[in-house]
């Protein structure tokens, strides 16, 4: 998928493999996106072009969010 994503929240993990952003997202619909990398730490509250894949469609705290994997910023 292709979308067009503001970042509403950027955490800090920290993992076994060292420290993870997870990004949480909105688009233009209010639709909850969620991406985690170590890769590439985006800036919250800006806008970004990514493209990548959907993994899952999960509820977290009566949310509904999709899960994006191996995305690019454009």
């Amino acid at each position: 998928v292709e979308l067009e994503l503001t970042i509403t929240k950027r955490v800090v993990v920290e993992g076994a493999y060292g420290l993870s952003n997870i990004h949480i997202m909105v688009d233009a619909d209010e639709n909850e996106y969620v991406w985690a990398t170590s890769a590439r730490a985006l800036t919250e509250g800006e806008t970004y072009r990514l493209r990548g894949t959907i993994k899952e469609h999960k509820l977290y705290k009566a949310s509904k969010q999709t899960v994006l994997t191996r995305c690019t910023v454009l």
